[in-house]
């Protein structure tokens, strides 16, 4: 396996066999989980932001003031 992104990670994975796998099903549930947090704080807007950025805007907002300037 060779990843031109990351040495470290073709080094580690030198000589072993690539496993194909489907991540749809991750993708379904963190789908589920954006859909329940933005039930949950009430956002009900259309935007762009990750799961990460609303958890961030919802539990530290003093920290998102801070991105602003």
């Amino acid at each position: 396996m060779y990843s031109p992104e990351c040495e470290a990670l073709t080094k580690h994975c030198e000589g072993k066999e690539y496993i194909k796998f489907d991540r749809t099903p991750f993708y379904i549930e963190i789908a589920k989980l954006e859909s329940r947090l933005r039930e949950a704080v009430g956002f009900t807007q259309k935007f762009k932001m990750t799961v990460a950025q609303m958890l961030i805007k919802t539990y530290r907002p003093e920290a998102d003031k801070k991105q602003e300037v």
